[in-house]
């Protein structure tokens, strides 16, 4: 993948040629970005028993800026200066293995997980200091080593249960590990009743870190003081499917959710106007989801509808600042349906899909008319997403072609209304403000080509 973006300068620079006019360039400067990205998968027998999976990739990017003259007369560049701004390298691997017990009740899984990622930002391309305020390189790398293990033991034939343990250990931060546990009971009639419980951690990543991209139309910057983050979750989900005389099959879920998270990492708005965006440690973060989804299928028809409510409680602390939002629940409401239609003849794929995004509230921190700090909870209109695929396969389902829209309804801008504050005064940012969600419509080609190796 590969990109350049040309800016020319408006500002023209006169330039001496006594005895002759005066000659004229122009400072202008010339972005490059170029990507590449590999991956690998492998599965397969192992021993004549046991069941392995292994994926491997390597994404390295570098994103470069050339400043060059342009003289105008002569249309020719000098001075030409080119240098990384910004570089990420990333290696992933993670693998399981399966299938030690040779027994129907008992299924025993080991696995591991490896992360190195190698992150660079140039002094010139933000605000990064050393301990005497001078510009300085950054370049951090992040590693983690995680091994895991996941069981599942049938008690009976309609109850089991699947514990699982990881453990991961980090360059950057302390050791982490996380646990799950989580029962399954099948009843009459296709009916599935699931309940689970765990205890997990996220880590920051590099650009959560060390991001700054600031300039006249954005300003969202990272945070090298980010913590890991600690969560707790609970799930319970019921989920029943029923074949009907006409050869079609509904399929009915209904889930409800509740995640406790300690020191949350977040892309928190901390001002409107101009929009300012940073990540922080969100101190307390609660969130209930309750949703459900219906699915009909019929010959080559399939449709899907889904409805989901979430309410979120969050506690936004900015010690800088002296202020802290309240932490009361603040509701959405999220709808999203998906239809689709198989050509068997063609080996074609028609896809639509439809999500309806409710009015969203949020805190953000702005001045009230004595100029004091304060939270301000914002509310973000409603806005639909809907996008749409062609999806054909040829040499035997081996090469995939598929071509699509996203953002069919060209969203752009969505209005944020600001409210009052805590203390119930206005703020000098009141009034609609727009809230960027995209560039508007876009148009992809995806080819996909399977090797399989026997």
């Amino acid at each position: 993948y590969g990109e350049n973006v040309d800016f020319y300068s408006p500002v023209l620079v006169p330039q001496d040629n006594y005895p002759f006019p005066e000659t004229f360039f122009a400072r202008d400067k010339r972005y490059l970005t170029n990507r590449f990205y590999h991956h690998l998968n492998a599965n397969g027998k192992l021993f004549s028993k046991l069941n392995y999976n292994v994926s491997v990739s390597h994404q390295k990017q570098e994103r470069d800026a050339e400043l060059f003259d342009y003289q105008l007369e002569t249309k020719k560049e000098s001075n030409n200066n080119r240098f990384t701004y910004q570089s990420k390298e990333v290696f992933y691997s993670t693998g399981t293995l399966s299938n030690f017990f040779n027994n129907k009740k008992v299924d025993f899984q080991l696995g591991y997980e490896i992360t190195n990622e190698n992150g660079f930002y140039s002094g010139a391309a933000g605000t990064f200091l050393d301990n005497g305020l001078q510009s300085v390189d950054v370049r951090k790398r992040l590693e983690n080593y995680d091994i895991f293990t996941v069981a599942e033991i049938s008690l009976s034939d309609k109850l089991s249960i699947r514990p699982g343990l990881r453990y991961s250990i980090q360059n950057t931060f302390k050791d982490q590990y996380a646990s799950s546990l989580g029962l399954r009971y099948l009843f009459k009639k296709g009916l599935e009743a699931r309940a689970s419980l765990g205890k997990s951690y996220r880590t920051p990543n590099f650009d959560e870190l060390y991001t700054y991209f600031v300039d006249s139309n954005h300003n969202v910057q990272g945070n090298p003081n980010l913590v890991p983050e600690n969560s707790t979750s609970y799930e319970v989900s019921f989920k029943r499917t029923c074949d009907l005389k006409s050869g079609g099959q509904i399929a009915n879920n209904l889930a409800v959710t509740f995640l406790d998270v300690d020191d949350r990492i977040d892309l928190v708005l901390t001002q409107i106007t101009p929009s300012k965006y940073k990540y922080i440690n969100i101190n307390k973060y609660k969130m209930w989801n309750i949703s459900t989804t219906e699915q009909y299928a019929y010959k080559n028809w399939n449709v899907k509808v889904g409805a989901a409510l979430v309410g979120i409680s969050q506690k936004l602390d900015l010690a800088e600042l002296g202020i802290t939002s309240d932490d009361k629940f603040l509701y959405s409401l999220q709808l999203n349906s998906s239809i689709s239609y198989n050509v068997p003849k063609w080996n074609t794929l028609f896809a639509l899909y439809y999500k309806y995004n409710g009015q969203q509230q949020q805190y953000a921190t702005g001045t009230n008319e004595k100029g004091e700090a304060e939270f301000y909870l914002n509310k973000i209109n409603p806005y639909s997403w809907m996008d749409a695929s062609v999806r054909k396969s040829f040499f035997n389902n081996q090469f995939e072609v598929t071509v699509g829209a996203r953002n069919l309804f060209n969203i752009t801008n969505v209005q944020i209304t600001q409210g009052s504050g805590a203390s119930g005064r206005g703020t000098h940012a009141a009034g609609p403000q727009a809230l960027m969600l995209g560039y508007g419509r876009s148009y992809f080609l995806k080819l996909t080509y399977n090797l399989n190796f026997n």
